[in-house]
């Protein structure tokens, strides 16, 4: 449906995207996740038009763009939404959505579907963030792009409104049927909204998979703390089983190893208890997060993990601890200086 192929992005002297690759499929929904500066926002305006390539090409079944061969635009069939809503303030809500919108009958679906019936002879300075948002998603709809770009769509509203409008913003792009790549910094977010996930770092993918594959299958440390919190503890790796602070434990690996490595531990892969004359780490403290705390744990090693367990278990710090695999799953293992 889209392919990006060895696109490289320059600005000045700078390279920012660089020989990148990318497929989006018919009805495929895309996250985009990475840090600040990686990259993301650029391809999604390269892929509208809005900046030209320094090599490479992006193409659908329709349009072929190159640094040589410019497509405009306007004849590009994207439909975008910014994180700041981008309405025309002076417009009611039914006529933003319809801004020159060739079918009526389309700005009145959407307008319904997205709950914004009521809403329909209101400005935009009467309208809640997520109202908002539903309107400019609602306007981008109504003109049947043939692929939707999405750039950090939710990263002004509050916590409790993003969990809802996810899933909204997910449904309406399903029932329409139109392929998307919708860029977020939220981890959640790209986890629980995409088909497939990417993550960029210096404006390469490191990853594409599925969202699961990628949490739980990390092809690089870079990739496995973007994704949730992670702890690298040092071992050494006999066979398949690495020794290290937390004893023995089986591992799998992505590429060939010395004996000096390092493995991936998540939170939820170990439990934690109070041993005051023994143990195996010293209770660096705690953060309570309502059902759970999240114990951070200085090893006898000197290496740090974190282990989250119930909030109703009673650990004080600065004591003695002992913290045990309890991951019923190989533990991912990466070289030392990866």
């Amino acid at each position: 449906m889209l392919t990006l192929k060895n696109l490289s992005i320059d600005y000045g002297a700078t390279r920012v995207i660089d020989r990148l690759y990318l497929n989006l499929q018919h009805d495929e929904i895309l996250t985009l996740v990475g840090p600040t500066g990686c990259g993301k926002s650029t391809i999604l305006q390269a892929i509208a038009g809005l900046i030209p390539l320094a090599d490479g090409e992006i193409s659908t079944a329709q349009w072929l763009a190159t640094p040589q061969q410019l497509i405009a635009p306007e004849q590009r069939r994207v439909g975008m939404v910014f994180q700041d809503f981008a309405l025309f303030p002076h417009l009611s809500v039914e006529e933003n959505i319809g801004f020159r919108v060739t079918d009526p009958e389309a700005a009145q679906h959407w307008l319904q579907v997205l709950g914004l019936s009521a809403f329909r002879h209101a400005r935009p300075d009467r309208l809640s963030g997520g109202q908002k948002q539903r309107v400019a998603l609602a306007r981008a709809l109504a003109h049947r792009p043939a692929i939707m770009l999405l750039d950090e769509p939710l990263s002004s509203l509050d916590a409790a409104l993003k969990e809802t409008l996810r899933w909204e913003i997910r449904d309406a792009l399903k029932q329409a049927r139109i392929p998307a790549i919708w860029v977020t910094h939220d981890q959640n977010e790209a986890l629980s909204v995409g088909d497939r996930l990417g993550v960029l770092r210096e404006g390469q993918l490191e990853q594409i998979d599925t969202p699961e594959r990628c949490f739980s299958a990390p092809v690089n440390p870079f990739v496995a703390r973007f994704l949730g919190e992670a702890s690298f503890l040092p071992a050494r790796l006999e066979g398949n089983i690495a020794r290290s602070a937390l004893g023995s434990v089986e591992t799998l690996s992505h590429a060939e190893l010395d004996q000096e490595i390092v493995i991936l531990v998540r939170p939820c892969d170990c439990s934690i208890v109070a041993a005051p004359s023994s143990g195996n780490g010293q209770l660096a403290g705690t953060v309570y997060e309502g059902s759970t705390q999240l114990c951070e744990v200085l090893l006898d090693d000197g290496s740090s993990i974190r282990v989250r367990t119930r909030a109703n278990i009673v650990l004080t710090a600065n004591t003695r601890v002992t913290v045990s695999v309890i991951s019923e799953q190989a533990l991912l293992a990466y070289p030392t200086n990866s």
